[in-house]
């Protein structure tokens, strides 16, 4: 051992070896201090600590085997016979200098991994608390979700805020779109400032009345301000009390009355916007402050037009109908009006659109190229005059998908999810896109997003359980079930899931019981292949003559659908 020792001193690697120690000790310091400065990634420091350890034993071989010399670099020579080198005592000092550094370093950097490791639990723990809000809602989120996915999603949670359903005041209860309207708007507003985190609308529609206290909600949505007020609309005149409170402690952090003609409701909702930015101490970017004061319409009008179409999709909850007196044909003509009325409402010609296409959705054959040309018509003007809106996209996307034009259907849902996809809408229709081209994977992967934004859209994850049974993946749309139900989605609905999914997973006696718990009561659902599931396990019961009867009283392309599952009830599907 002493001789080899010596050798090594001859050849000089004990120098190199601490010269090299110390100063990539040195280097990883500086690193340390100035990457965050620059935002340069957490991966490109732990690149670097592995090219300095990889590094040194390279450089202790390059050290034993060569020397430099005069000549340039040398093999070195073997030591002659009679050499002796005596080690004194600062060799052994320099040895054990050279293993306790090795040693610093490498708990330095395992320290800083296991720190990063736990602050990624710390970050994913609250992520999960945030979109959970009650009832386990989190537990989606363990089904397919990829770290990456995660961390787009981390939340600030001092940076965050709930901006609850603001009272209606007005003497006349019809007017209750209005307060609905301007929370929806100013929520929107507050959404372009990027340092702050706005929790969704539907998310916050059920604290309407809620008997919670403040810090409960705040604690349940994991914010760290609440607002919350009240609007009054009489006589063209409107006042909108304010207040924005910090959760922890009930402290008022802004309040204010406005008391103004409907003319200035755009700028107050700006004014609203830019206090809260102010009391929250976001930084505001020129853009986000131009994006923020920008007014949808020069029309007070069209404005009002397009919130009571606003308000009465929301009271349907979405779903299709050619009801003359639903949403989707009294929105057509409320924003046909709007558009008329201001020829510049970007917003109005983007929503027409897109109700356009839903309507080529459930009507006869006949008139589905005529929609879908008409829906085209108004989404491009829309983008002539804001090229910034999702929802033009998504439509452009959706249209170009059912026309089989693949590429322009990508091109258009991608850039739908880059901008400001508030509600998640963008994303959820790019995952059913994805799922009927069997991309389930990926389709997964926007679900989530759509239901992180909204958790309470019972809807989207009626589509991403379907969406699971689709890719046979029966187990994670089994489990989904509670979180659907647990957000308000219908019964029956609840329980032909699972029955289905129960049948396909081959535990036919717990698929029977939640078979016999559906009621004769039609299932509430966005989704008309709920309802052929049903069919299913009905067809399989002997039920055949019964179900096609109720079939038969169905529009053609619902029947259709639901006839693939009741024929599937009599075979060995697989």
């Amino acid at each position: 051992m002493e001789n080899f020792l010596q050798e090594l001193k001859r050849r000089k690697v004990f120098n190199v070896a601490t010269f090299y120690v110390v100063g990539s000790w040195l280097i990883l310091q500086v690193a340390d201090t100035l990457f965050p400065a620059f935002e340069i990634p957490d991966s490109v420091l732990r690149l670097l600590v592995i090219s300095l350890a990889a590094g040194f034993p390279v450089c202790l071989f390059i050290t034993w085997a060569f020397d430099w010399t005069a000549q340039g670099l040398m093999i070195t020579q073997d030591a002659q016979p009679n050499e002796k080198i005596t080690l004194r005592s600062r060799d052994y000092a320099t040895i054990l200098l050279l293993l306790v550094l090795c040693g610093v370093v490498a708990v330095q950097q395992f320290v800083i991994y296991t720190n990063s490791l736990s602050n990624n639990e710390v970050d994913s723990g609250s992520l999960i608390r945030n979109i959970q809000a009650d009832e386990g809602i989190a537990a989606s989120l363990s089904n397919g979700v990829t770290d990456p996915l995660l961390e787009s999603f981390l939340p600030n949670a001092d940076m965050a805020i709930a901006i609850l359903p603001l009272e209606n005041l007005s003497p006349d209860p019809s007017n209750a779109y209005f307060a609905a309207g301007i929370h929806e708007e100013i929520l929107n507003r507050i959404f372009k400032i990027g340092d702050i985190r706005v929790i969704s609308r539907t998310t916050v529609l059920r604290y309407q009345d809620s008997e919670l206290t403040l810090q409960e909600i705040a604690r349940e949505l994991n914010v760290a301000a609440i607002m919350e007020g009240s609007v009054r609309f009489a006589n063209n005149r409107v006042r909108i009390t304010i207040q924005l409170i910090r959760a922890s402690d009930d402290t008022h952090l802004w309040s204010e009355t406005y008391d103004f003609p409907l003319d200035d409701i755009f700028s107050i909702e700006s004014d609203v916007a830019l206090n809260v930015a102010e009391a929250m101490e976001a930084t505001l970017l020129p853009s986000e402050i131009a994006s923020i004061e920008r007014q949808p319409t020069e029309s007070t009008e069209a404005y009002t037009l397009f919130l009571q179409y606003r308000y009465q999709l929301e009271q349907e909850n979405g779903r299709f109908t050619l009801d003359p007196n639903g949403w989707l044909e009294v929105g057509i003509k409320r924003l046909e009006e709007a558009i008329e009325i201001d020829p510049l409402f970007a917003n109005g010609f983007a929503e027409l659109g897109y109700l356009h296409w839903v309507k080529g959705q459930i009507s006869p054959l006949a008139e589905l190229a005529g929609l879908y040309d008409q829906s085209l018509d108004y989404v491009e003007r829309a983008l002539e005059l804001d090229p910034t809106l999702s929802t033009a996209y998504e439509t452009i996307g959706r249209v170009a998908f059912d026309r089989f034009q693949w590429e322009a259907w990508e091109e258009s849902a991608a850039r739908s999810i880059q901008l400001d996809d508030i509600d998640g809408r963008a994303s959820f229709s790019f995952a059913m896109a994805l799922t009927n081209v069997g991309r389930y994977e990926e389709a997964y992967a926007q679900y989530e997003v759509a239901m992180s934004t909204s958790p309470y859209r019972a809807f989207y994850r009626e589509a991403a359980i379907a969406a699971r049974i689709w890719g046979k993946d029966y187990q994670t749309a089994l489990d989904m079930t509670d979180q659907y139900l647990a957000v308000g989605g219908d019964r029956n609905a609840y329980h032909a899931f699972r029955a289905y999914t129960l049948n396909r997973l081959g535990r036919l006696d717990e698929s029977l019981v939640e078979f016999e718990q559906v009621t004769s009561e039609p299932m509430a659902v966005a989704m008309w292949v709920i309802p052929g599931y049903y069919d299913y396990l009905r067809c399989q019961q002997g039920d055949l003559e019964l179900v096609q009867e109720e079939l038969s009283y169905l529009p053609a392309p619902v029947r259709e659908l639901r006839l693939q599952h009741c024929a599937a009830g009599l075979v060995i599907w697989t």
